[in-house]
């Protein structure tokens, strides 16, 4: 229980950089590898018993890529993946869920409400270490917060029963993620309490919620501003400035990142400049690019999972995803499409191993 919480509490750090590859090594891996080995037997009995389609789907990828040059990026992604379903099966084998759970909710609310109110900086793999305006919690963007405090609060609503943990959605919000206001209404028995009619109250309402949200967070910032610089004017919030792990981020230290999330126009634009790239590549390829794809991660990030899974992975993985699709709610399989909108959850370290354990939740265990 312990690993998986640190796994989703500590920072993510490369050690190693690998070119052509968004990630590199992190204590993240060293934690999968050790929880592979802890569950490695039970694992192997689960693999052993799924059902041979999904299987020969992730063979004829492997083949392909393997035919068409790409043989080293395909297994190091699927690699990756099998990482997050190691992640994902160990949070479906624990006992105590609800109390790692909320152990890693608690702690990134308050790493993020410390953030957002500049008592500590953001530590991002990419961008470094910096002052941001966004609540980003442990987590290397504003994106991944807000996706994984949707993701909790849905596995703590549908799973272990939790029925208040969903009206925190709101702070999930807070960073103005645009697909996070369709995501949160899958928090619901949209079915029952969604209605057309009443779409301007609940617009209004998330909008009222999330203004006090900020209200109060801009309150909280300048009441601690005022309290430390009388205290302490020069002291330098960095936990990690001498860390020599961190030593190649120092340049980023000075910079003060406060937009680029989904709301800004900017970002908008370059989201849909990278969507319109992406597809008009795959439509002007040959047909058997249509059936398998554009190789597995050929494109890079994207910024929207849909389309990323859909050019990279073809017809073949879109079937492989409806087959999948077909056995789960509505809801869950709802805020999955949701996320993947404009954020590449399928191959996101934090999302990823959640989508999967809402998977076995939702095939194995079904509530």
């Amino acid at each position: 229980m312990y690993l998986l919480f640190f796994y989703f509490c500590i920072p993510k750090i490369d050690f190693i950089n690998f070119s052509n590859f968004p990630t590199g090594i992190r204590i993240q891996d060293f934690i999968a590898l050790f929880l592979l080995s802890l569950n490695f037997k039970f694992i192997l009995r689960f693999l052993i018993n799924v059902k041979k389609t999904p299987l020969i789907i992730i063979a004829s990828l492997i083949i392909y890529n393997s035919l068409i040059g790409n043989l080293v990026n395909s297994v190091v992604v699927l690699s990756r993946i099998f990482e997050y379903f190691v992640i994902g099966f160990s949070f479906y084998k624990i006992k105590e869920k609800q109390y790692l759970f909320f152990s890693v909710l608690s702690l990134n609310l308050l790493l993020a409400i410390m953030q957002k109110s500049h008592l500590i900086k953001v530590i991002d793999p990419i961008r470094g270490i910096y002052i941001s305006e966004t609540m980003n919690g442990s987590f290397g963007t504003p994106a991944e917060f807000s996706y994984f405090l949707i993701f909790i609060l849905f596995i703590l609503t549908r799973y272990i029963k939790s029925k208040y943990s969903k009206f925190l959605f709101p702070i999930s919000l807070e960073n103005s993620i645009s697909a996070a206001y369709l995501s949160a209404i899958f928090l619901f028995d949209y079915k029952k309490v969604f209605r057309l009619s009443l779409l301007p109250i609940y617009f209004y309402g998330a909008l009222f919620l999330s203004s006090s949200f900020q209200h109060m967070m801009t309150f909280t910032h300048n009441t601690f501003s005022s309290i430390t610089s009388t205290i302490s004017p020069n002291k330098n919030y960095n936990l990690s400035r001498d860390n020599i792990i961190l030593k190649k981020y120092r340049e980023a230290l000075p910079r003060q990142i406060t937009s680029g999330t989904e709301a800004d126009p900017i970002s908008l634009r370059h989201r849909e400049f990278k969507w319109r790239s992406a597809v008009k590549e795959l439509l002007n390829s040959k047909p058997i690019a249509w059936i398998f794809g554009l190789g597995i991660n050929n494109l890079g990030p994207l910024d929207g999972g849909l389309i990323k899974y859909l050019c990279e992975y073809g017809l073949i993985g879109l079937l492989f995803f409806v087959y999948l699709s077909k056995k789960i709610s509505s809801n869950a399989f709802g805020l999955i499409f949701a996320v993947n909108i404009a954020f590449d959850a399928f191959v996101s370290s934090v999302i990823s191993p959640l989508i999967i354990l809402i998977y076995l939740y939702e095939i194995y265990k079904k509530s």
